[in-house]
């Protein structure tokens, strides 16, 4: 079921995951403004559309390029904020209130995995 929403959500975002590139976590809202955080193993799409549309804006960020995100932004109310230097994505966060994935879990799983990357990085240097 899960696995069906990301295939949807992609069709109606209008892109294409690399090969080998898998989803391994999303979250999202609905209302006025539908927002939806979806995870790679390499990239994070924040996805929007107004209630009714029937395509998703997209914002694309490559996941070594990404800071951190506080943990109390998987709260209910709190905003998820994606910022890589040349551009940021601002998401209300559903908590454990939305679709998909617990915000708190999804948060995890992409901190997780910013620091993966900039840990092989510091080790290359």
């Amino acid at each position: 079921m899960v696995e069906e929403l990301f295939r949807e959500l992609m069709e109606l975002g209008l892109f294409k995951l690399e090969p080998e590139e898998a989803i391994v976590a999303g979250c999202g809202r609905k209302g006025e403004m539908e927002e939806v955080l979806l995870v790679t193993d390499r990239r994070v799409f924040y996805l929007t559309r107004r209630a009714g549309a029937m395509i998703y804006a997209v914002q694309e960020f490559e996941i070594g390029s990404l800071r951190p995100v506080p943990s109390s932004a998987g709260m209910l109310g709190a905003k998820i904020i994606l910022a890589d230097g040349r551009k940021t994505a601002v998401m209300d966060s559903p908590g454990g209130d939305g679709y998909l994935d617990d915000a708190h879990g999804v948060i995890r799983e992409l901190n997780k995995r910013i620091l993966q990357v900039q840990q092989s990085s510091w080790e290359a240097e």
